[in-house]
């Protein structure tokens, strides 16, 4: 029925297909431009990263703890390990634009023409060196190939942003094309400035966030029952859920879901949730007993203090959460897009009207018509395991990351709910029917035809904070 409507309507709704080869276009020009046009190292903790990489692309997955003696004679202990030099050479001509909207790009920056060297000293990476290499891969190719054609430090950088940024729109676009109908909602998370930016970027966030598209599509089949091999797309649903749990440990909540997929047996969901969480604690045991420090998310952390607090007094976390959420602006601009170390915002009216059109992709993806096996009990079960992983991002980062006793969980960036917002593809209830077709197509069309819009908004921010303005 619905079929024959749109046939007579003529206004087919474009499909998955279509829209993954929209996507990956669309995502291969924004990557370049940013990737160029951002100066090197400007992207929020890409320094961390890009050593990290360096590090993995020298062999060395655990990282060390060390100790430093500073120029007054105190003693500080920080892990990471020996790195070229050359990085802390080529970064520090360009340490002068963080957090300075003021200070404007030169071309001195770049005449230094750091290259690869031999010497290595101590550099700590606390933050990064937690880090599996499974997401860095293309990152490390990128190091590789600049370390055997001579490229400088700074070509090699925008080299692995490239490869990275290929590798997330490629994958991206896969997730997509095997969404069904969801594939709009994946587009529009996918195309905010925020994704585009971590694609952009040397770092583990691009292929995470393709990953989790990914996962969020497999998810999707697997609760509507609308493919054919459950035990196989469970499976690798479980392998990805397991990978970003080792990257982020408060991911690995949403491996919660598969427990309730159906198609599949009882004992093969509970082996799979299982696994994830086996690994997980395995990785971050390990990582405990190498590399971590109490410093490793802000040099006022203190976990082992943290924890005692709040198990003195347990009620204290409802404060912490309301004076937390407070800051709710912060986190949901972050979510859209706040570039370079989160000190480069967009026009206010593009926020508006980036949440109408992420509104549009969430009600184009409802008016799908629903499965007849599909049951609407998986709505609650999906919300709390949500709720249950976002409330973890902020218990993790208020313990690691925030100084004992404050008031307020530190270091959250909206950015970290990008993925949670593609896992949550299987939320979305499907609403639609034959009637619904004509809304679907000028939905889909509308944020399809968004990121046109994005692209230039976000070029204009980044060249005027940069370089002009």
């Amino acid at each position: 029925m619905m079929q024959s409507f749109i046939r007579r309507s003529g206004l087919p709704v474009p499909p998955p297909g279509l829209i993954a080869v929209v996507f990956v276009a669309y995502a291969l020009v924004a990557v370049a431009i940013l990737a160029v046009n951002m100066p090197p190292f400007q992207n929020a903790d890409e320094p961390a990263h890009f050593l990290r990489a360096v590090q993995l692309a020298d062999g060395h997955i655990i990282g060390e703890r060390f100790s430093s003696i500073a120029d007054d004679g105190t003693t500080s202990e920080s892990s990471g390990g020996q790195l070229d030099t050359a990085v802390s050479q080529a970064f520090k001509p360009f340490g002068t634009l963080l957090f300075h909207p003021d200070v404007k790009a030169t071309r001195d920056q770049w005449a230094p023409n750091v290259r690869w060297s031999q010497q290595t000293a101590w550099i700590g990476i606390p933050n990064t060196v937690l880090y599996p290499p499974i997401f860095y891969l293309p990152s490390i190719a990128g190091i590789l190939y600049g370390r055997d054609h001579d490229l400088t430090v700074v070509q090699t950088l925008l080299v692995s942003r490239l490869l990275t940024g290929v590798a997330a729109a490629v994958l991206g676009a896969v997730a997509i094309a095997f969404a069904g109908d969801a594939a709009i909602w994946l587009f529009a998370i996918l195309t905010l400035p925020m994704s585009l930016a971590l694609m952009a970027a040397c770092s583990q966030d691009a292929l995470m966030l393709a990953s989790s598209a990914l996962v969020g599509a497999m998810l999707l089949r697997l609760f509507d029952m609308t493919t054919q091999s459950p035990i196989r797309v469970f499976v690798i649903a479980a392998l990805l859920l397991a990978l970003l749990g080792l990257a982020r440990p408060p991911y690995a909540a949403l491996g919660l879901l598969l427990l309730f997929a159906p198609g599949v047996r009882l004992r093969i969901r509970i082996l799979g949730v299982g696994a994830i969480f086996v690994v997980v604690f395995a990785w971050s045991q390990l990582m405990a007993a190498t590399v971590f420090i109490n410093s490793a998310g802000s040099a006022d952390a203190d976990p082992p203090a943290q924890i005692a607090l709040l198990w003195a007094d347990p009620f204290r976390v409802l404060s912490i959460a309301v004076a937390t959420l407070s800051l709710w602006k912060v986190y949901v601009d972050s979510f859209i897009g706040l570039l370079g170390w989160l000190d480069t915002p967009l026009p206010r009216l593009y926020y508006h009207a980036a949440w109408i059109v992420l509104g549009m992709a969430a009600l184009a993806a409802a008016l799908r018509q629903r499965s007849g096996s599909a049951s609407y009990a998986r709505y609650p079960v999906i919300m709390l395991t949500v709720l249950v992983c976002i409330a973890a991002v902020f218990a993790s980062l208020y313990i690691t990351g925030t100084r004992p006793g404050n008031a307020t969980v530190s270091g959250v960036s909206g950015r970290y709910f990008l993925p949670i917002a593609l896992f949550a593809a299987p939320f979305i209830p499907p609403i639609g029917s034959a009637w619904t077709a004509r809304i679907r197509w000028t939905l889909t069309i509308l944020v399809l035809l968004f990121p046109v819009v994005s692209l230039g908004v976000v070029t204009r921010a980044v060249v005027l904070r940069y370089y002009l303005g």
